[in-house]
C-alpha cells in the first residue's frame, strides 16, 4: 500500500546491528541471536526513497557517546545517503536523552526525536521531537516486516 501510493519514511538504523545476528550487544536488550536487517534490504528501501537515519552504532550510551554517534552518523553518509547530510536526525536509544547525549546530538544532527505520547509543537525543542513507537498490532509494523521480510526484535 505504502508503495503504491508512494508513500515513503525514515527509519532509524543501529548501524553496529544490521547485516549480522545481534550477539553481546543484543543481551542488554533482550533481542539477543535475533536476525535484523541487511544491507540489502536497507539499500532497497533507499533506492525507494526511504531515509536513514542515526539510532546509534551499539545502542548503548553510556560511555563513548560522541564516538559511537559519530561512527553511526558516517557508516549512514557512506553508505545509504540520500538526502543533505546536514538534516540527517538521530532517535535516542531507550528515549535515554541525558545531558551527555544531547550536547552531542545537538553537535551532529539537524533533529533529534524522543518517544513520547504527544504531538510535537514547533515552537518546542528541535532535539526533543515525539516520536511514535510501533506497536504490536500497527498497520506500519506489519508492512515493514512483511515488506522486507525482518524479524520484530524490539524491546519487550
Amino acid at each position: 500500500l505504502l508503495d503504491k501510493y508512494n508513500f515513503i519514511g525514515n527509519i532509524f538504523l543501529i548501524t553496529g546491528f544490521y547485516d549480522h545476528s545481534i550477539t553481546s550487544a543484543g543481551k542488554e536488550i533482550g533481542i539477543e541471536n535475533q536476525d535484523v536487517i541487511n544491507h540489502g534490504q536497507i539499500e532497497d528501501m533507499v533506492e525507494d526513497g526511504w531515509e536513514i537515519h542515526s539510532h546509534s552504532h551499539t545502542h548503548e550510551l553510556e560511555v563513548g557517546v560522541e564516538e559511537d554517534l559519530r561512527k553511526s552518523k558516517r557508516l549512514i553518509e557512506n553508505r545509504y545517503l540520500n538526502y543533505s547530510a546536514n538534516k540527517m536526525a538521530f532517535a535516542y536509544p531507550f528515549n535515554d536523552a541525558h545531558q551527555d547525549i544531547r550536547n552531542v546530538s545537538e553537535k551532529l544532527f539537524a533533529a533529534s526525536f524522543l518517544g513520547r505520547d504527544k504531538p510535537y509543537r514547533s515552537y518546542e525543542k528541535i532535539q526533543e521531537i515525539p516520536r511514535i513507537e510501533p506497536v504490536e498490532d500497527s498497520f506500519c509494523r506489519k508492512f515493514i516486516l512483511d515488506r522486507f521480510a525482518v524479524k520484530p526484535w524490539h524491546r519487550q
